[in-house]
């Protein structure tokens, strides 16, 4: 095999390589703690004090969500897959448009539902602008109860 035909090969062969060289993202995190390992930033999602896979980006895609599907419950991977409906205050038909959070927090918690489709028929601008209904207490402390 020609000198250059081998120069080719051996290019063609570390381009692989190469890709998986990822430089480093911009890692800001408001809430999961931030690991530093070798100078590199990574999010701890699971508060572990460990890289796990799933959370390194140098890994392919691939690799990180098969780690990832890995760890989880059956229950997680079916509420993964679903997509329930937010539900309304006051129900289905209700005439004011705004979330029941506490039914939400309920099918988030205890059916590991993890993607809601609203239904609300207001322009797509608007529900940010409606307060959340929740009875007496925080958010946390509703969520807690559901625990």
């Amino acid at each position: 095999m020609p000198i250059l035909s081998k120069s080719i090969m051996l290019v063609l062969a570390a381009l692989p390589l190469a890709a998986q060289q990822a430089t480093q993202p911009d890692v800001q995190s408001t809430s999961a703690p931030v690991l530093t390992i070798d100078g590199k930033r990574f999010r701890d999602l699971n508060r572990n004090g460990k890289l796990d896979p799933y959370e390194d980006w140098r890994l392919t895609s691939a690799a990180r969500a098969r780690d990832l599907v890995g760890r989880m419950t059956l229950d997680e991977k079916v509420g993964a897959a679903v997509h329930g409906t937010a539900p309304m205050a006051g129900g289905p038909m209700a005439s004011a448009p705004a979330y029941d959070t506490v039914a939400a927090a309920a099918i988030i918690l205890t059916r590991n539902v993890n993607s809601l489709i609203t239904r609300m028929s207001i322009a797509p601008f608007r529900p940010a602008d409606f307060p959340p209904i929740t009875p007496a207490g925080s958010i946390p402390d509703i969520l807690s109860s559901y625990r």
